[in-house]
């Protein structure tokens, strides 16, 4: 099984390292992460463990602070001891062959070529990432989805290599066979051959006319074409993506104060649905699955809030405008924008329309997103090439930037961007998980442990890896926080 190894020094980056460790394990579970501290039995010869961990590591995460190199008395570096675990665990990942991702922490800078042992130089070429504690939870994101793209390439690699074997020991086990059939075919057209000149000859001696062409190949010339039909008709469906017939929607767009339309409002049906990882081998956050109800119906915002929709509001309060990055503002979807921003908004929505926006439930949210299915993705199991905008989803701006609101198909409800794009802001405060969590479709608060100061996050973004766009992800961040990746869409409540 794939491995992730934590290479740290405890004067250096233990605390990083403790908090990077969890979120690892909660992304991955405990037997693929690696950290001394935690793994490390006493009485176990520590180099020999460590070496050996190493070498079944698939990726090594090396965490780089002001204190990583370090003084020794001679006036050397720390790396430059032969003894030093640190300079063991990545050189030897170095060696091996073992992808390292450099972590750089506490500000500091990647060390150059010229201030590393000979062994440690690849190191200084390598991208890394930047972890700090005012980003901590985006900037551990980061460093979660190059891990688990990594992972996912071994895998398939290893998965294309297994079956490459077996594909190649079948054919070993089949030649001598497909040889003697070959043979006995043969044999067996040269006797029919013998025959059919026979029955001619013979036809022919009594004034028999040879059978035409036709009586002879098109019964075969027939079954030729009714099996490449079929096997046309087969892998046409095979292509085709399973996606929802659109039932009926109602469209609406309340008028502000100013006479400018609010945002297009798509009116959801009440219903019932499993809430969490139905699926199953996901994230313990994402358990345990429940049937929530969704009392009455509701609207949704069509899309995801535009900058477009967010400048007349910034506008209207004196508020600064969030960045936009420089991807252009109109139709893309707002980003740099916090929680107590998206909830403000809603409010003064409320107040020009007289109508009671705000911002969806978790448990509204994903019953929106999913679009009345229960597969991993609105569209099914399986990630589709172009269906939305992450990091491998397969369009045009994968890891680069934001797309229009609108760029891809709708869900069953009509609804744009469930899966990717930006993130989503949510009403309710972060759970470890849904033990315990309400059945109503009601927004999750304080009672049983909830976090205020940090909210739901939901549909993964342009940044993320596909894992992150499932309908069932959940992840969290400060109230505070604004970032390129993070956006919202509001929910009104109809009378």
């Amino acid at each position: 099984m794939s491995k992730v190894f934590i290479s740290y020094r405890r004067d250096d980056s233990a605390g990083y390292a403790h908090a990077i460790y969890r979120e690892l394990v909660h992304n991955f579970s405990k037997d693929r992460v690696f950290m001394d501290v935690d793994t490390v039995e006493p009485g176990l010869d520590f180099a020999r463990v460590i070496e050996e961990a190493v070498g079944k590591c698939d990726v090594l995460v090396a965490l780089i602070g002001k204190r990583w190199a370090g003084d020794e008395p001679n006036g050397r570096t720390r790396l430059d001891n032969e003894k030093d675990y640190v300079r063991l665990e990545v050189s030897t990942a170095l060696a091996r062959g073992i992808r390292v991702i450099p972590v750089l922490v506490d500000g500091m800078t990647m060390p150059s070529e010229d201030n590393l042992p000979t062994l440690l130089q690849p190191l200084a070429r390598r991208n890394a990432i930047e972890i700090s504690n005012t980003r901590f939870n985006f900037d551990v994101e980061r460093l979660i989805t190059a891990v688990r793209k990594i992972l996912d390439e071994i895998e398939a690699k290893r998965k294309a290599d297994k079956e490459s074997q077996r594909f190649a020991e079948e054919r070993n086990r089949a030649e001598p066979e497909a040889e003697q059939s070959h043979i006995e075919a043969e044999a067996q057209r040269k006797e029919e051959k013998a025959t059919r000149k026979t029955d001619e000859a013979d036809r022919t001696h009594i004034g028999q006319e040879a059978p035409s062409p036709w009586r002879k190949y098109g019964p075969a010339a027939v079954a030729l074409v009714l099996i490449l039909f079929s096997f046309v008709f087969w892998w046409s469906k095979r292509q085709e993506i399973e996606l929802p017939t659109h039932q009926t929607t109602t469209v609406f767009r309340d008028r502000l104060k100013s006479g400018a339309d609010g945002p297009e409002m798509v009116v959801l049906p009440a219903g019932s649905f499993r809430m969490g990882d139905v699926q199953g081998g996901h994230e313990y956050s994402e358990v345990p699955v429940r049937t929530v109800k969704i009392q009455r119906p509701l609207a949704m915002a069509r899309y995801e809030v535009t900058f477009k929709e967010y400048d007349q509001f910034a506008g209207a309060t004196g508020r600064q405008l969030p960045h936009d990055e420089g991807w252009g503002r109109g139709r893309s979807p707002v980003v740099n924008v916090s929680w107590q921003d998206a909830s403000e908004y809603a409010k003064w929505l409320s107040k020009q329309t007289g109508k009671h926006y705000r911002l969806p439930t978790e448990a509204e949210w994903e019953y929106a997103a999913r679009g009345g299915k229960e597969t991993t993705y609105w569209w099914g199991n399986d990630l589709v090439k172009g269906m939305a905008n992450c990091d491998g989803c397969g369009s045009q701006w994968d890891h680069e930037q934001t797309a229009s609101v609108g760029s891809f198909k709708p869900n069953a409800f009509g609804l744009y961007d469930t899966a990717g794009n930006v993130w989503e802001w949510v009403e309710d405060c972060w759970h470890d998980d849904y033990t315990a969590a309400p059945m109503d479709g009601s927004a999750w608060k304080e009672t049983d442990g909830g976090n205020c100061n940090e909210r739901v996050l939901r549909s993964g973004s342009w940044l993320n890896s596909p894992y992150t766009v499932r309908s069932s992800f959940r992840h969290h961040s400060d109230v505070r926080e604004r970032d390129r990746t993070i956006g919202f869409r509001l929910a009104q409540d109809i009378d």
